[in-house]
C-alpha cells in the first residue's frame, strides 16, 4: 500500500525565520513542527483569489500568502530579488 507522500513525492522545508516551528511542502501544505498544538489558522481565500494564513511566533501571529512561502523555499533567489 502507497502513502500519499509516496504517491505525490511531498517535500517539506523549514520556513525562513521559522525554522523548527514551521514547513512548508512543495505542494503548499503547512504544518506545525515544534510539537505544539497547531495555531494556523484557517487558510483564507483573498477577493483576488490567494491564500493567506496567519503563522505564529513568540506570541505574535503574521499573514504570510503560501505561494510565497512556498517560493521563497523551493526557488533558486542568487541575486536576493524581493519576495513580497
Amino acid at each position: 500500500m502507497h502513502t500519499s507522500k509516496e504517491i505525490t513525492n511531498e517535500i517539506w522545508k523549514d520556513i525562513a525565520n521559522y525554522d523548527g516551528i514551521y514547513q512548508v511542502s512543495n505542494l503548499g501544505g503547512i504544518r506545525r513542527t515544534d510539537g505544539k498544538p497547531a495555531k494556523i489558522r484557517k487558510d483564507q481565500i483573498t477577493p483576488m483569489g490567494y491564500v493567506r494564513l496567519r503563522l505564529h511566533k513568540n506570541g505574535v501571529g503574521k499573514f504570510f500568502f503560501s505561494h510565497v512561502l512556498v517560493g521563497r523555499a523551493f526557488i533558486p533567489n542568487p541575486k536576493s530579488k524581493p519576495t513580497t
